[in-house]
């Protein structure tokens, strides 16, 4: 018997060339797959023996990238011009120019160094594999906050041994086999608010982080699926896997929402079309009305399938689900036909327990009715198709129906627990953060501040209000509202009042919000994302936006300052908002907020805190700063005078002629910026 035949995979960027490549159909196959740049377009399969003419090619590359290019044009204010033509003609130019336009808002320019997500990684047994999958993570463009491996019961230390090799990476043992009680391990040990699951046998896209952030960042969405491309078809396996059990969904968006659930209900709705658990997230909220991932839909229990039925739990509490195939990993799939046949046995019958436990959760469903009871007739069938020889894919046709069976059994003898929640609850571990709001006579914006944090999305934070003696209804407003640390001082100023919230503040990091201004969503996590990825970093600094309140106006403020910070500051603020900051804790080991100045201590602290430490800044939003006829800023007078004074602080410390420069500099800009302002110093 002639071995089988292996499939080369070609990946093909059709913004490098139109051009048909050199394929040989000599006793190999070929699986194409097209993209444009970091974006997947189609795929189509070249089979051993039957050579493709240039046409045949430009017409199957056409058909295969048709439904993308369709789907992309629905968001762009384009037609669809003679695309075809220019692919069939190789007309480059004019393809290109009109790809970019319809791709516009989709091409990855420019990330974030680092996002908010949680990234899992369940295994056992199987360190090369976890090696090249960290490698990959480790390389990305935008990194994730956080990367958690769950060492499922481990045989022995060969998975803690790959772990200790790459730094910031957490090690977590669980004892208990099964892969959804390693899924829930990896929740319970998450700090961030999105955890995202990738297998040990993949390897992900660059842009993979930053599309999994980006996805949540409508908060509509509340889990999501990605596309999902087989790193290697070298097997008789591989290949069946591929062609007819396939992690691919293609190459557009989808939604799954409250309608899909409502629509597919009488037939049983097909959530294993969602997605794969192989390239999965979720915002972690989703498990307070869900449960955890239940642990009978295990290999050592049921067998698998903990994944989709999760996502049934998802959509029939009416959240949306978004397939995104822009999130892209690679994944290698069994080898030999023992392997795949077992894992085909599983899925069945995980797949038959999942189906009788939606049954159960949805009595209305379909799952009995016009699927499990549709399997004979449909088996029946197969049988008769693949006789007498059941080769390729029928060769898991009884490993089918034997999952089947098994499944129904130990769904029955499992019946009193196997509906059984597992509640969600928050992390204990998770870095505290400190709030710390000084109060003095904001009474009427203090809730605005207040409800801005605890909207966030990140789950340990302490709210602290220093009452720097207001005179207003600052204290009145306060009495009753629950999980804030109050306290009252003599008036004593802003920075007094900053130190008092540190010395009563318990938070491995601090952020110092002024009561008047508020926090943008998901900026918390945001901005410990950066923190954690690096013990060093003394503070991280974003973008703001001001709100004027006379006019409801509303104008983003940012500056990229990526190098040279201590140099940068010392010609200017370019943080420009207190409330955009996250302190480390040890910062305050050096220095304090300086109490003889009463404006522009922020400013100070920025300039002592750069000198000596590393500190670093983004351009994501975190906080909003409101424009009202009290600020402190608009005293031009006080200002100036104060700002010039802790710039002259930094004269004795400038040790380069380029920071000499950058000080003269900073006088001149300060000066000019405050001249240069209306009389009410509203900016």
């Amino acid at each position: 018997m002639n071995p089988f035949p292996s499939y080369n995979i070609h990946h093909i960027y059709l913004n490098s060339s139109l051009a048909m490549p050199a394929i040989d159909v000599e006793g190999q196959g070929h699986y194409l797959v097209f993209w444009w740049k970091d974006i997947g377009l189609g795929e189509f399969f070249v089979e051993p023996g039957k050579p493709l003419s240039e046409s045949e090619y430009h017409e199957k590359l056409a058909n295969a990238i048709r439904p993308a290019i369709t789907f992309y044009l629905r968001y762009s204010d384009i037609s669809d011009s003679k695309w075809e033509y220019w692919l069939s003609h190789n007309h480059y130019d004019d393809f290109f120019s009109w790809m970019e336009i319809v791709l516009a808002e989709y091409i990855v320019v420019k990330t974030p160094a680092v996002v908010p997500v949680s990234v899992i990684i369940c295994t056992r047994n199987r360190a090369p594999q976890l090696r090249e999958c960290l490698t990959t993570l480790e390389a990305l463009v935008c990194r994730a906050g956080e990367i958690i491996v769950v060492d499922n019961a481990p045989a022995d230390d060969s998975t803690e041994n790959v772990v200790k090799n790459f730094k910031g990476v957490k090690y977590v043992k669980e004892a208990r086999p099964g892969l959804d009680i390693a899924r829930n391990t990896g929740i319970l040990n998450s700090t961030f608010p999105v955890v995202a699951y990738v297998d040990d046998d993949v390897y992900v896209q660059p842009f993979w982080a930053y599309q999994v952030w980006k996805t949540f960042q409508n908060p509509e969405i509340f889990a999501m699926t990605g596309l999902v491309i087989a790193s290697e078809l070298a097997t008789e396996a591989q290949l069946i896997f591929e062609k007819h059990w396939s992690f691919n969904r293609g190459y557009i968006d989808k939604i799954y929402d409250s309608e899909f659930f409502k629509s597919t209900l009488a037939k049983g709705p097909p959530v294993w079309e969602i997605g794969a658990g192989a390239n999965m997230a979720f915002r972690k909220s989703v498990f307070e009305r869900t449960g955890l991932f239940n642990e009978m839909l295990d290999a050592g229990a049921a067998g698998c399938n903990g994944d989709s039925e999760m996502w049934f739990r998802t959509l029939a509490r009416g959240l949306r689900i978004h397939y995104n195939p822009r999130a892209v990993v690679y994944h290698k799939h069994r080898e030999d036909l023992e392997g795949l046949k077992k894992q085909i046995f599983y899925y069945m019958r995980g797949f038959t327990t999942a189906a009788l436990i939606q049954q159960k959760l949805a009595p209305n469903a379909g799952y009995v009715k016009n699927r499990l009871k549709r399997f004979p007739a449909y088996y029946r069938s197969l049988i008769v198709k693949g006789f007498p020889h059941y080769h390729f894919e029928f060769q898991t046709l009884w490993d089918q129906i034997s999952g089947i069976f098994s499944g129904l059994k130990f769904f029955n003898r499992n019946k009193g627990d196997i509906l059984k929640q597992i509640p969600y609850r928050p992390n204990k571990a998770a870095p505290l953060i400190s709030v710390i709001i000084p109060a003095y006579n904001h009474g009427k914006y203090l809730m605005d501040a207040i409800n801005s944090i605890r909207l966030q999305d990140y789950e340990a934070i302490e709210i602290i209000v220093v009452d720097d003696g207001s005179t207003d209804n600052t204290e009145e407003v306060l009495k009753g509202v629950e999980c804030i640390k109050y306290i009252h001082q003599e008036n004593r100023g802003l920075s007094a009042a900053r130190n008092t919230g540190i010395k009563n503040s318990n938070g491995e990091f601090l952020v110092f919000l002024d009561a008047d201004d508020w926090l943008l969503p998901g900026s918390i996590a945001f901005n410990l994302s950066h923190l954690l990825w690096n013990d060093n970093l003394a503070f991280v600094s974003g973008a703001h936006e001001k709100i004027y309140t006379e006019t409801d106006e509303a104008v983003d403020v940012f500056s990229e300052v990526t190098t040279n910070h201590y140099l940068q500051l010392l010609k200017g603020n370019y943080i420009g908002m207190h409330g955009t900051v996250m302190y480390s804790r040890w910062v305050f080991d050096f220095f304090q907020f300086d109490e003889t100045l009463e404006a522009c201590e922020d400013y100070d602290l920025y300039l002592k805190t750069a000198r000596k430490f590393l500190v670093i800044n983004h351009i994501q939003k975190i906080a909003a700063y409101r424009i009202h006829n009290t600020n402190m800023s608009g005293n031009i007078s006080l200002m100036l005078s104060s700002v010039l004074k802790v710039l002259q602080k930094q004269r004795s410390d400038l040790q380069t002629i380029e920071e000499e420069a950058a000080f003269e500099q900073g006088l001149k800009i300060w000066k000019d910026y405050y001249d240069s302002l209306p009389a009410t110093g509203l900016r």
